[in-house]
């Protein structure tokens, strides 16, 4: 006989707060809503494990048992559902305030945020800075998180904001501007190895001069990425460096070609780049990713993607991108042309500690390029490469 637990009222969430120390078949939850029963798939996010639901028994009011067909491991909490209504998996969303919070809250070492899988060291930054205080701020996550947008499911879409392990404030999460992670975290590949190299990292430092790595260029549209990343490309060529840009548009001309600009396509788009980067370094060069990126955890994911990663801010305040706007797109976005355009109808995340920041408000094209260069010289371990380009 099938056993079945809940009420067909939202879609299945399971919360696993505790995550065993091992692989077991055996997992204890709290049924949020929903349907589990006898024989369910179920995926455990934000580990993407899929497994067959042998036996479920429920004990207490809402406290439920699971036997596995087979045995998984969680690296930490989890949230239960079926296959075909999944929550969402993140490091980063919008959070609605009641009641709002000022900037010395805000400003806060310990904050922390209480889902329904536990609670979650964050850092957290106003949405909009020049407010005495905060109603809507956007989080981030020392790890991926499994939550659900309020609109679809207020259980795992609510939480409380922690300071100092005190309530100071309860939220609703929105995901506007935010990508889902899920699929960036899915791994469908299987049977797969390593080909190792007969040449060495070693032997490329000897033959070009410099060592390999990524100079990832990120800011606004129209603070001069694309012209920075060509012409830097130019003057390092002319010394004899092995370096290749990577340029957003050119890059969409093909192996992006497929992707459009929602969120999670920008964070995929974000994740090809960052391997292709990847593999110019390891074979030696520099490649120049000039790319808007406008998320943090994507230019993380890029940045643990090679040995090598240097993150330049090309820094230009939005007016003075607005009044270059190379493209007309800045144009277009003020009319509600183009959708979920970054720095208008889009978040940009300005990076925290980038190795090198570039004003091109004050700084001419050459002196940006020459601040570039200096720093290429100085970190790229270059010996006779040091001299002048060659007439």
């Amino acid at each position: 006989m099938t056993t079945s637990i809940g009420a067909e009222t939202k879609p299945l969430r399971i919360a696993v707060p505790v995550a065993p120390d091992k692989a077991t078949t055996a997992l204890s939850g709290i049924l949020l809503s929903g349907i589990v029963q006898d024989g369910d798939r179920l995926i455990f996010s934000p580990d993407n494990e899929l497994v067959t639901v042998l036996a479920c028994v429920q004990s207490g009011d809402n406290k439920v048992s699971l036997t596995l067909a087979q045995p998984i491991r969680l690296t930490g909490p989890a949230l239960a559902s079926h296959e075909d209504n999944v929550p969402v998996q993140t490091d980063v969303f919008l959070l609605k305030l009641d009641p709002a919070i000022n900037k010395d809250q805000l400003s806060a070492s310990n904050l922390e945020v209480r889902l329904a899988t536990g609670t979650f060291a964050i850092t957290a930054f106003a949405v909009a800075e020049d407010q005495l205080t905060h109603d809507e701020i956007v989080v981030r996550c020392t790890d991926v998180v499994a939550v659900d947008k309020y609109q679809d499911h207020e259980t795992t879409g609510s939480c409380a904001l922690l300071a100092s392990g005190v309530v100071i404030s309860q939220g609703r999460i929105n995901m506007a501007g935010y990508a889902d992670q899920r699929q960036l975290r899915t791994v469908r590949a299987t049977n797969i190895t390593r080909v190792d190299h007969r040449v060495t990292d070693a032997d490329r430092v000897v033959k070009f001069g410099h060592t390999g790595g990524v100079l990832w260029l990120t800011g606004l549209s129209g603070s001069g990425k694309s012209t920075l990343a060509v012409e830097l490309e130019k003057e390092l060529f002319n010394r004899d460096y092995q370096v290749y840009v990577l340029d957003g548009d050119n890059i969409r001309h093909g192996l992006n070609a497929n992707l459009g600009f929602s969120p999670e396509d920008r964070s995929e788009n974000i994740r090809r780049v960052g391997e292709v980067a990847a593999l110019f370094a390891r074979a030696g060069f520099i490649a120049i990713s000039a790319f808007i990126s406008p998320y943090q955890s994507d230019r993380e994911r890029a940045r643990k993607a090679t040995d090598d990663f240097h993150e330049i801010f090309v820094s230009a305040n939005l007016d003075i991108c607005e009044q270059r706007d190379p493209k007309g797109l800045y144009v277009k976005a003020r009319k509600g042309e183009i959708p979920d355009f970054t720095g208008i109808s889009a978040p940009y995340e300005k990076p925290d500690h980038p190795a090198l920041t570039v004003d091109t408000g004050v700084l001419t094209v050459e002196q940006s390029v020459q601040v570039i260069l200096d720093y290429v010289i100085r970190n790229f371990e270059t010996t006779e490469k040091d001299a002048a380009p060659k007439s």
